[in-house]
């Protein structure tokens, strides 16, 4: 297994026990490649008999936290390749059936990308076969926090988000703009519930009400930082940023 996998959790142990800790363990993911990120001793201590290693961030909000991940791997160079993982991945889907083997995807995932040069890789958001294509693509495309593969590349200034929603749309832009591309494997899938009331995000933003508001702050700054990269759209929860897949890494500034 040549990679790590980082699971950033909040207050919400029952969700991660059932979802992406048992996910972990139908792959049989060794112990000591699991690190699980958490706010502080409380949040650890909810977690309870965990086999797999802690690092306390004393991070606040997924702004703060996605920032010590990024610096956390940048700085700590035993780590070249990282899979992101969120706590409430129910299931991985290889199109129409379950992953069968997270292992061989994770390397064989980081044996392409060094292969073609790029930095991260992501997988389809949305379980649903309209969405799901057999294609590999390197075009400017959404790659999603809940699983985000990624060579740490320690010849360029690390990336940090200024915004604490719509943060993977920037980072999505941020690593096309530096690497000239981003890798997905649209036909992998991925089963979780988002915009989930409890804990996550949403707890750390303070309810779903909160959340929408800082949807219209962050839509504009994304709107008025990437221009033609990005566009906002209105949805049923509130504003949703898409990415320009025809924008070309050579119109990158």
């Amino acid at each position: 297994m040549n990679y790590t996998i980082a699971i950033p959790t909040y207050n919400r142990p029952q969700i991660f026990k059932a979802k992406t800790w048992a996910l972990l363990e139908r792959h049989n993911i060794p112990v000591d490649k699991v690190l699980i990120f958490v706010k502080d001793e409380e949040q650890k201590e909810m977690l309870g008999e965990c086999p797999y290693t802690f690092i306390i961030t004393g991070a606040d909000g997924i702004q703060d936290t996605r920032n010590y991940l990024q610096n956390y791997f940048y700085d700590n160079t035993e780590y070249d390749n990282v899979i992101y993982l969120d706590d409430d991945i129910k299931q991985i889907h290889n199109y129409d059936k379950p992953l069968d083997d997270l292992i061989k995807f994770g390397n064989d995932v980081f044996d392409e990308l060094k292969k073609e040069d790029l930095y991260v890789c992501g997988v389809s958001p949305y379980h649903n076969k309209f969405y799901l294509r057999q294609t590999t693509t390197k075009t400017l495309k959404y790659i999603c926090g809940c699983f985000r593969a990624e060579r740490i590349r320690r010849d360029k200034p690390v990336l940090q988000t200024p915004i604490s929603h719509f943060e993977d749309h920037l980072f999505s832009c941020e690593f096309f703009k530096r690497d000239g591309g981003v890798m997905r494997k649209n036909w992998i899938a991925i089963e979780t519930k988002y915009f989930e009331p409890q804990g996550g995000i949403t707890g750390h933003m303070g309810g779903m009400k909160e959340r929408q508001k800082i949807m219209e702050i962050n839509k504009d700054y994304m709107v008025e930082q990437y221009g033609n990269m990005v566009r906002a759209v209105e949805k049923k929860y509130g504003w949703d940023i898409r990415l320009n897949h025809h924008y070309k890494p050579s119109s990158v500034n």
